[in-house]
């Protein structure tokens, strides 16, 4: 089921949308799918975690995830990954100040 993190993040999301950073609450909602799926919802997460953070390269971004869904993707459970290991990327996301145009 849906746990304590992915709630956060979709608590963050709602949160997020009425915020002045518009891409902020698309990125917390495609953690949450990255989590489920880590192969198919890869490039669309880089996307918009690169819209929101703004000062990180979707090179960096790519790694990050990688590195997470190496060292945290159980394969008892098709490769997801528990949300609270992504709980350090969603705080840069909402701390984040970067205003990216619409």
């Amino acid at each position: 089921g849906i746990g304590l993190y992915a709630m956060r993040f979709m608590v963050n999301a709602l949160i997020a949308a009425d915020d002045e950073h518009p891409y902020k609450s698309s990125a917390e909602l495609s953690l949450i799918m990255f989590c489920f799926d880590p192969e198919g919802q890869l490039e669309t997460t880089i996307s918009n975690v690169a819209l929101a953070l703004g000062n990180k390269t979707e090179a960096g971004i790519r790694q990050e995830l990688l590195d997470k869904k190496a060292k945290f993707a159980m394969a008892n459970e098709h490769g997801r990954i528990p949300c609270k290991e992504l709980h350090d990327l969603s705080h840069k996301i909402m701390t984040s100040e970067y205003h990216a145009s619409r």
